[in-house]
């Protein structure tokens, strides 16, 4: 409806139910739910519709390959990718919560080799600075320890090292400081080791 209650000519039908929609700043909406066909067009779970109602056919959606899916709740990058919180309709390999092209295609680079959330992401937020509010049932983030909220950079950065502890001479039983620097879109955490051994009493300072 126009801000006067009069109808827009907007047009769209789904055959099932919607579950929930963004819209986009240039005039388009995403639209999600259990629904398989869009205005009479096979196109499940995810779509993307233009200003009239009409289905844009660039937009992959939620049959992506072999990869069925419906959101549960989508946040807009400022670079145009959308952040996904996912509801599997069928056996996949990705994770709970993605990213997408602008197109509706995976984007790989995001959790790359991490793994992401290991259960239901619910809801999503992207704060002004780009970094990223994630609320669910989860309790590990990427192999990481959480308990039902995380937050994380904008750019999935694999944990590295950036500064090396270096080498040090000391006697036995004095007190040795190593500094290490690293960095990554998630928590880090880290443990000491001395010839495979962990070294379990040692102290860790942050900072």
């Amino acid at each position: 409806l126009h801000p006067d209650r009069s109808p827009d000519n907007f047009v769209g039908e789904l055959d099932g139910d919607m579950l929930g929609c963004c819209p986009l700043p240039n005039s388009q909406v995403l639209v999600w739910g259990f629904f398989s066909f869009v205005n009479g067009i096979s196109h499940g779970f995810f779509a993307r519709l233009n200003a009239d109602g009409s289905l844009d056919p660039a937009f992959v959606g939620g049959r992506n390959g072999d990869d069925s899916y419906t959101a549960k709740a989508v946040a807009l990058q400022p670079d145009g990718k959308l952040l996904v919180a996912r509801e599997v309709c069928n056996g996949s390999s990705r994770p709970y919560f993605v990213r997408l092209t602008a197109k509706g295609s995976f984007d790989d680079s995001f959790f790359a080799g991490q793994g992401g959330p290991d259960n239901d992401v619910d809801s999503l937020a992207v704060q002004p600075d780009g970094e990223i509010l994630l609320g669910g049932v989860f309790s590990v983030v990427s192999q990481i320890p959480c308990s039902g909220m995380i937050r994380l950079t904008g750019d999935s950065v694999p944990p590295t090292i950036l500064v090396s502890p270096g080498p040090q001479t000391a006697e036995v039983g004095s007190v040795v400081s190593l500094r290490v620097k690293a960095k990554s879109s998630l928590p880090l955490f880290y443990f000491w080791y001395h010839n495979s051994t962990n070294l379990i009493s040692c102290s860790t300072n942050w900072g």
